[in-house]
C-alpha cells in the first residue's frame, strides 16, 4: 500500500472504492471491513476512481495518461451469489462459473491526455464522462455498449487542473485549477461562462445531488456555494404573475391557473442571466433586468393585451445597475458614478438626477417617488420636488413591496430582518429574522406575508408578527388572496398553499376594535394556545383570554384581570384547588380593591395573616369578631403584642387591664382601670401590687390619677358597620363579550351575580375545610380557632360549617355616578365677555375674543389682572389639614339659584364674604 489519493461510496452496497499510489484501485466493505477486489493494470499512480451513480462500471485516471472504464458487473453477482444458497442440482459449470469466474474487467480505455490525468468522473444521468490533466485540457467522453470517444475539449485553464464535476440538473461543468481560478462552463459552447478568481489554488469541488449547492477545498480551507440565485424573476401583472422560465416570459393567471408562455426572451450576447422583472401594467411595458459577470443591462419589452404566445420579441437594450418604474411612461436606471437617468419608452434620456448620497440600488415607490439604498440607509426621493421625504437606517436591503391602499405601507425585505414603514417612512417597525427571508407580499387586509427558508410567516403596521406555517423547501410569493398563498419554488414552478387566517386576522380584528368579527371567529374558531392568550390579555380583553385558557394558574390570573364578580368568584373557586399561600395573597389584594369583604376575610384567614384581618374587620365595623382576635393572640399564637394591639383598637378595656396584668404590667393595669372607672379591676390589681410588695420586700408606690384632663383611649367608631357584608359594589360597564363568554362556559361570567352585593358561589363556603380540597398548607389549628371558642373574656363568633354567609340577593345596585359640568363650565357656556371667560378659567378663548375686539397681541402685562379677576370669583374654606379646601363660587345673579344660568360676579365687599362665610 501507498498513499490514497481518494475515495468514494457506492449509492447501494456497503462498499468504498479507493485509489492509491501502488497502481491499484481496491474495493473495500465497510460492514465487514474487508477488502472485496482489486483493479490492477495502470502503470502509474491512480489518482481517482469512482463508482457509475447508476450502472456496475467504475472509472479511473492515472498519471500513466490513460482514462479506464471497468466493469464490475462479476464482483456484483458475485456478491449475490453469496449471500443465496447453491442448489447442488444446478450445472457445475455455471456453479463455478459463478463463483470463480472474473469478477471484474476493463471495458474502455480512454486514451488522449498527453500528460497525467488528475480526476474523472461520471456524468449523474446521461452516459459521459469527464477528466481533467495536466495538460490543462478538459476531455469529455461519450460512451457506449461496446465502445467510447471523445467528444469535447474545453481550453481555458492555465495552469494543471485539479478536479471536475457535472452539475446534476443543468448541462454544465465545474472545474478547479491550480491558475487560482474555478470555471463554470457550458458543454455545448466549449467556453466559461463564468469564472470565479480567488487568492489560493483550488484542489477539489463536489456537488449536493439534489440542491443548488457545491463545496470546493482550496489552500485556504473548505467554501460552500451557490452556482446562482435561486430566486426566479418574477412580477404581478394585474391578476395573473409574469416570469422567466428557461428564457421564455411565461405568464400564470391566477383565477384559473393557466400557465403559458408568451414571448422568448432574447438571448444575451455575453453570459448572463436575468434577474429582475418589473411591469407597467399600464402600457403593458416589461424590464427586465440581466446581470454577467462584470456588467448588468436590461431589456425593455412590450407586450400586446391579447397576452397570445409567440409574441414579437423585439426589445431595446440599456446599460445600468438597477432600473424601475416612476410613472407610467417613464422609468429611471441607475448609472454607474451614482446618477439617475429618466427615460422614456424608447430608453431616450429625459432627465438626469443627481442623488444627495452614493446610491448603490433603487426601488420603486409610490406617489412619483424612488427609493434609494445608500450603503446601510435608505433614502425616500420625491423626483419632482428633488427633495428627500425621509431616510432609514436598513441594512442589507433586497427589496421592496408596497400595499396597494393608497398613502399605505411598504414592506422593506432584508437579509435578515422585515421593516414596515409609512409611505412617508416616518414610522417604522423592524421585525428581526434569524433565517433569510426570501420573499413577501401584502394581503387585501393590510397583513403583510412573508417566507422565510423554513416558514411563512405574517406582520403588520401595528407589530404584531408570527408562524403561519412551516415549510420544506423555499418558495417564492408572488401574490396573496384571502387563505391562499401563490407562489414560485426554485425551480420556477407554480404552487398556490392554502393557510390558516385565523390568527393573524383575529388578532387584526381585535385591534381594529371590530367586535362584531372578534365574537363570530370566538364562535366559529379553535383559538387555544399561550401566544394567542396572552396577546388578547396584553389587549386589554382578558374575559376573552379566560374563555381560551386551560391552565389553572393562567385562568386564575386572567379572573382576577377581569375585575367582574362572576370573575372573582371563579378565581376564588381556583384558589382553593391550587391551595398556595401567593393565590390567596393576590385573592385578597383584589377582592380587597373591588370590596368584597367576605374573600378578603377567606383569604387572610388562609393566608394567616392576623394583623390584615384585625384591621379589616375594624374598618367594616365587625366588633366581634375583631374581639375574638384578641383571644386568638393570646392563646394560639401567644403574641401579648398583637392581643393589646387588637384591643385597643377594639376599645376593650377589660381585655387590656387582663393582658397588662399577665405580663406584669400592673401599674400601668392599675392606671386603665382608674381611668376608665372600673374600681372593682383597681381594687383587685392593688391588691396584686401589695402582694408584690410583701414578696419583693420592696414598696412600690401606686400611681395616682389626676381627675382633671383624663381623656379616655378609645378608637373611632366606624361610620358604616358592614358586618359581614361586603361594600355597594357598582355594576360596571358590559363587555362586548359577556353574553358569549356566558354561553361559552357555564363555570365563570355568571353575568346576573353581577348585581349582588357578593357571595360566594354554592361551591365555595366559609366553612374551614370542604370535600375535595386540598388542606391548607398554613397552620391549621391557628385558623381552625377562627370557628371556635373565643377567649372567656370575649364575646364568641362562630364559624360553623353550616353557617350561611349573609348576602344581598336584592338585585339592587348602585349606579356608576357620571361627572357633570362644573359652575366655571357654566360660566363658559353662558356668556361670551371676556371677563366671564376668564373668572372660568378660559384664557385662550378670552385672549382670542379681546384680539378680535379691541385688537390686543401681547398678553404678557394683562397676566396679573386675568388671576386677579380669576381668583376673585371664588371662596376656598379650609377644613382638616389633611383634606382639600372646599370651593364655593360667587354668582352675580343668585337670583336663579341655578347653575346653568348662573354668571360670574368679579368684584366681592368683605361684607359680603362675612355673610357668604354665614350662609
Amino acid at each position: 500500500m501507498d498513499y490514497v489519493r481518494s475515495v468514494h461510496f457506492h449509492k447501494e452496497y456497503p462498499w468504498i472504492i479507493s485509489a492509491s499510489d501502488d497502481q491499484t484501485i481496491r474495493i473495500w466493505n465497510w460492514q465487514s471491513r474487508k477488502q472485496i477486489a482489486i483493479l490492477a493494470g495502470h502503470s502509474h499512480y491512480v489518482m481517482c476512481a469512482r463508482f457509475h451513480p447508476t450502472e456496475d462500471l467504475v472509472v479511473s485516471a492515472s498519471l500513466d495518461t490513460s482514462v479506464r472504464v471497468w466493469d464490475i458487473s462479476g464482483l456484483k453477482r458475485g456478491s449475490m451469489v453469496s449471500k443465496r444458497r447453491i442448489d447442488p442440482d444446478s450445472d457445475p459449470l455455471q456453479i463455478a462459473n459463478d463463483i470463480f469466474g472474473t469478477q471484474y474487467s476493463v471495458k474502455f480505455i480512454l486514451e488522449g491526455h498527453k500528460r497525467g490525468v488528475n480526476w474523472v468522473d461520471f456524468h449523474p444521468t446521461l452516459p459521459l464522462v469527464v477528466s481533467v490533466s495536466d495538460d490543462k485540457l478538459v476531455k469529455i467522453w461519450r460512451m457506449s455498449e461496446d465502445s467510447a470517444w471523445e467528444t469535447e475539449v474545453l481550453r481555458g485553464h492555465y495552469n494543471y487542473i485539479s478536479s471536475a464535476v457535472f452539475h446534476p440538473k443543468e448541462n454544465l461543468l465545474l472545474t478547479t485549477s491550480e491558475d487560482n481560478t474555478i470555471r463554470v462552463w457550458e458543454i455545448s459552447k466549449r467556453s466559461p461562462i463564468h469564472t470565479h478568481r480567488g487568492d489560493s489554488k483550488y484542489w477539489s469541488i463536489v456537488a449536493h445531488p439534489t440542491l443548488n449547492l457545491f463545496a470546493y477545498a482550496g489552500d485556504s480551507g473548505v467554501v460552500v456555494f451557490k452556482l446562482e440565485k435561486e430566486r426566479p424573476p418574477y412580477a404581478l401583472y394585474n391578476n395573473s404573475v409574469l416570469y422567466i422560465k428557461n428564457r421564455n416570459l411565461r405568464l400564470f393567471n391566477i383565477e384559473d391557473e393557466s400557465d403559458a408562455a408568451i414571448m422568448t426572451i432574447r438571448k444575451p450576447n455575453t453570459s448572463g442571466v436575468p434577474r429582475s422583472i418589473h411591469v407597467n401594467p399600464k402600457k403593458n411595458n416589461v424590464l427586465v433586468m440581466y446581470e454577467g459577470d462584470a456588467t448588468k443591462w436590461y431589456r425593455l419589452y412590450q407586450i400586446s393585451d391579447s397576452m397570445k404566445s409567440n409574441q414579437s420579441n423585439d426589445s431595446v437594450r440599456g446599460t445600468g445597475i438597477a432600473t424601475c418604474w416612476i410613472r407610467h411612461n417613464r422609468f429611471a436606471v441607475l448609472e454607474k458614478g451614482s446618477t439617475i437617468s429618466v427615460r422614456d419608452m424608447k430608453n431616450s434620456k429625459i432627465e438626469r438626477i443627481l442623488p444627495p448620497y452614493p446610491v448603490d440600488n433603487i426601488f420603486n415607490a409610490p406617489m412619483g417617488r424612488i427609493v434609494l439604498q445608500c450603503d446601510d440607509k435608505v433614502v425616500l426621493y420625491d423626483i419632482e420636488n428633488s427633495s428627500i421625504v425621509g431616510e432609514e437606517k436598513i441594512p442589507h436591503l433586497k427589496s421592496v413591496t408596497w400595499s396597494s391602499q393608497r398613502r399605505g405601507w411598504g414592506a422593506f425585505i432584508c437579509k435578515k430582518c422585515v421593516v414596515i414603514t409609512d409611505h412617508n417612512l416616518q414610522q417604522s417597525i423592524l421585525i428581526p429574522e434569524g433565517m433569510k427571508v426570501k420573499s413577501g407580499a401584502w394581503d387585501d387586509s393590510g397583513n403583510f406575508i412573508y417566507t422565510t427558508l423554513a416558514h411563512i410567516k405574517y406582520c403588520n403596521p401595528s407589530g404584531d408578527h408570527g408562524i403561519v406555517r412551516s415549510l420544506s423547501v423555499p418558495v417564492y410569493i408572488t401574490t396573496v388572496q384571502g387563505d391562499k398563498i401563490y407562489c414560485l419554488d426554485k425551480d420556477c414552478r407554480n404552487r398556490a398553499i392554502t393557510i390558516d387566517t385565523t390568527e393573524y386576522t383575529f388578532k387584526q380584528a381585535l385591534k381594529k376594535r371590530n367586535f362584531g368579527q372578534v365574537l363570530s371567529m370566538v364562535k366559529n374558531s379553535s383559538l387555544i394556545g399561550n401566544s394567542i392568550i396572552n396577546y388578547i390579555q396584553q389587549e386589554g380583553f382578558p374575559e376573552i383570554a379566560l374563555a381560551f385558557a386551560q391552565d389553572e394558574v393562567k385562568k386564575f390570573h386572567l379572573a382576577l384581570d377581569c375585575e367582574t364578580l362572576g370573575t372573582l368568584l371563579l378565581a376564588a373557586e381556583l384558589a382553593e384547588k391550587l391551595n398556595e399561600k401567593q393565590y390567596w395573597e393576590k385573592l385578597g389584594s383584589k377582592a380587597l380593591q373591588l370590596g368584597n369583604n367576605e374573600i378578603v376575610e377567606r383569604c387572610y384567614r388562609k393566608t394567616l395573616a392576623f394583623e390584615q384581618l384585625s384591621f379589616l374587620y375594624l374598618v367594616t365595623g365587625n366588633l366581634t369578631s375583631l374581639n375574638r382576635m384578641v383571644g386568638l393572640a393570646v392563646e394560639k399564637r401567644n403574641n401579648l403584642d398583637a392581643a393589646y394591639q387588637t384591643a385597643v383598637l377594639s376599645g376593650n378595656v377589660e381585655d387590656r387591664i387582663r393582658i397588662l396584668v399577665g405580663t406584669g404590667q400592673t401599674q400601668l393595669a392599675y392606671m386603665t382601670a382608674i381611668t376608665h372607672g372600673l374600681s372593682d379591676f383597681a381594687d383587685h390589681i392593688k391588691e396584686l401590687i401589695g402582694q408584690e410588695n410583701e414578696k419583693e420586700g420592696i414598696e412600690v408606690e401606686i400611681p395616682t390619677i389626676s381627675e382633671n384632663g383624663n381623656k379616655l383611649l378609645v378608637p373611632p367608631l366606624p361610620i358604616a358597620r358592614m358586618g359581614n357584608k361586603n361594600w355597594p359594589l357598582t355594576r360596571g360597564r358590559k363587555s362586548p363579550f359577556q353574553e358569549l363568554l356566558k354561553g361559552h362556559s357555564n363555570q365563570f361570567m355568571n353575568v346576573e351575580n353581577d348585581s349582588s352585593q357578593g357571595s360566594w358561589s354554592g361551591s365555595l363556603q366559609l366553612s374551614d375545610s370542604s370535600e375535595g380540597n386540598k388542606k391548607p398548607k398554613a397552620d391549621s389549628s391557628v385558623e381552625e380557632d377562627l370557628s371556635g371558642e373565643g377567649w372567656p373574656s370575649s364575646e364568641s363568633m362562630e364559624f360553623s360549617e353550616d353557617e350561611e354567609v349573609q348576602t344581598n340577593n336584592s338585585g339592587s345596585y348602585t349606579p356608576i355616578p357620571k361627572r357633570g359640568n362644573s359652575i366655571p363650565e357654566f360660566w363658559a357656556r353662558n356668556s361670551r365677555h371676556a371677563a366671564d371667560l376668564i373668572s372660568s378659567g378660559q384664557y385662550k378663548v378670552a385672549m382670542l375674543i379681546l384680539n378680535q375686539e379691541i385688537g390686543a397681541v401681547n398678553f404678557a402685562p394683562m397676566k396679573e389682572k386675568f388671576l386677579e379677576i380669576s381668583s376673585l370669583t371664588s371662596v376656598q374654606l379650609s377644613t382638616y389639614a389633611y383634606l382639600p379646601s372646599m370651593v364655593s363660587y360667587i354668582s352675580r345673579n343668585p337670583e336663579n339659584g341655578i347653575p346653568p344660568y348662573s354668571l360670574p360676579k368679579h368684584k366681592i365687599t368683605f361684607e359680603e364674604q362675612v355673610k357668604l362665610y354665614a350662609m
